[in-house]
Formats: C-alpha cells, structure tokens, sequence
C-alpha cells in the first residue's frame, strides 16, 4: 500500500498527459521526458550529498541554509532547467508553449517520483514509511510540480518573444521558492513551509492564465 501512495498521484498525472488524445503527436517526448526526470534524481542525489559532506557544520540554521538553497533548490532546480534548455526547448515538435509548460511539469514529476521513493523507504520502519509518504504527499510533491509549473511559464515566455530575463527567471523563481520550502522545513518553524506551497499555487496559476493567452496564437 505505501508504495501506491509513494508514487501513485505523481504517476495518474503523468498517464493522463500521456493517453491524452490532446497530445497524441508529442506522447514519445512526454515519456521520455518522464524518464529523464526521473533519472536525473540520481545525479541530484549525488550533488546534494557531497555539499552537505563537506559543508555541513551540525549548526541548525547553516544546514538549513545549505539543503534549503544549495543541496536542494540550485542543484536541483538546475538539473530541471538542464533538460528543458538543453532537450526540449529546441525540440522540432515543441511549437505551443503550453507544450513547454506540460514538459516542465512531467520532468518534475519524474523527479519527484525518484525522490519520494527514496526519502520513503530509506528507513525499513513501516510506521515512518506511512508518515512520510502520505506528508509528502501533499507537501513536497506538489511542490515539486508546481515549481516545474513556475518554470515551464517563464520557459514559454522566453519561447515566444526570446527575452532573456524569462529565462533568468525560469531558473531564480524555481531556486528561491524550493530554497524557501526546504529551509523553512530544516529550522522546523511553526511548519509554515506550507505558506509557500500556498503562494506557488498562486504564482503558478496567474503565470499559467498568461501561457493559455500566449497560446492562443499557436493554434
């Protein structure tokens, strides 16, 4: 059962994107997309472990800091932009950038995917398995998603009037919002890293209404 509830949400979005006879002529790229988020987990695993090796100091507020804003959001955030810049940007098929926006959201949801698994059942304990999964669930995965969400609008502005600075922000929103989360989690105060998944879904949803207009002229 924990397994389902492990990975199960993130994967029903992905089916969804993937069966969708609305994308029907991109299916191959959002699967392999899919698996790219995935994979790139491990690289972040390895990354985030050598930060935290070799600058942790035991001191609450610097680990908070380091995992928050280092060995989570900038490292993490940029494996993500990696493979939208390098990989599907440029990509013939890519024409709408609601396309950006969905490629954006699938690698994260690969991601999260790969990470969820591995803070769940990094412990043989099937009480701490249960807690985790299902506070993850509804903390951690979508802010994941939704970060991927941020990212994929500013990725679409930069795809249709080639501006620079959506691109910069494409990468600083993401970084800033994940660093937030993580380090607000790490000093443990008063749980309002859930305020921030808040404002997410807030930003995520005015940048997405902006995308749909952009849209319009695609078709």
């Amino acid at each position: 059962m924990i397994i389902y509830i492990t990975i199960l949400p993130a994967v029903i979005i992905f089916l969804y994107f993937y069966f969708s006879p609305k994308y029907r002529n991109i299916h191959f790229l959002i699967f392999q997309t899919f698996v790219i988020g995935i994979f790139i987990a491990f690289p972040a695993g390895i990354l985030n472990s050598f930060i935290t090796e070799n600058f942790s100091n035991e001191n609450t507020v610097n680990d908070a800091l380091l995992t928050g804003f280092f060995a989570g959001g900038l490292v993490e955030e940029l494996l993500k932009f990696s493979v939208l810049y390098f990989f599907v940007l440029e990509h013939k098929k890519i024409i709408k950038p609601m396309y950006i926006l969905i490629f954006a959201m699938i690698i994260s949801l690969g991601f999260a995917i790969h990470e969820n698994y591995n803070y769940v059942f990094e412990n043989k304990d099937k009480e701490y398995q249960l807690y985790v999964s299902l506070n993850r669930i509804y903390s951690a995965v979508p802010m994941h998603i939704i970060n991927g969400i941020i990212m994929g609008c500013f990725f679409a502005f930069y795809r249709h009037n080639r501006n620079k600075k959506f691109l910069g922000y494409s990468i600083l929103v993401p970084v800033i919002l994940h660093g937030s989360y993580n380090f607000l989690l790490g000093v443990d105060f008063l749980h309002i890293e859930k305020i921030i998944v808040i404002i997410m879904i807030f930003l995520s949803y005015k940048l997405y209404k902006i995308v749909r207009r952009i849209d319009f002229f695609y078709r």
